[in-house]
């Protein structure tokens, strides 16, 4: 008779599990990051250097961006991320050599300037990975 019980416990605790996953896949997984792709670019870096992110066009209300960069550099690099007018906002610095850095903020407009920035010459190769996030 026990271990009857605990055969029927173990059914309806994993049947609650499975639905659980289910709204969380639907409320929260879902609607941030499959809806809101990753895009990608890749660049050459040089002097007096700046990139325009944009959203999709299907995106809506943005909330926030990721960024990661990966990559070579040949010197010390600053990144200031800008608004869509070059106001700067914040900034990544990276160091010389191989890089692999996120950054994570919150942001609320349809597009992104990245300006880099060097003491000594800009030299290096990036690829950027990038996400608005937004919610419809």
């Amino acid at each position: 008779m026990k271990k009857k019980n605990w055969s029927i416990i173990s059914v309806i605790i994993s049947i609650t599990i499975v639905i659980l996953c289910y709204f969380t896949y639907q409320k929260f997984i879902y609607p941030i990051y499959l809806k809101n792709k990753l895009q990608s670019t890749q660049i050459i870096l040089k002097e007096g250097q700046e990139l325009l992110l944009t959203k999709h066009k299907n995106q809506k209300h943005i909330y926030s961006i990721e960024i990661e960069f990966a990559g070579q550099l040949k010197s010390n690099t600053t990144i200031f991320i800008c608004d869509s007018i070059g106001i700067p906002n914040q900034q990544v610095r990276l160091k010389k050599g191989e890089i692999n850095q996120l950054y994570v903020g919150d942001w609320y407009s349809s597009s992104c300037k990245l300006k880099f920035d060097s003491k000594n010459e800009l030299q290096g190769n990036l690829k950027i990975d990038y996400r608005f996030l937004a919610l419809d």
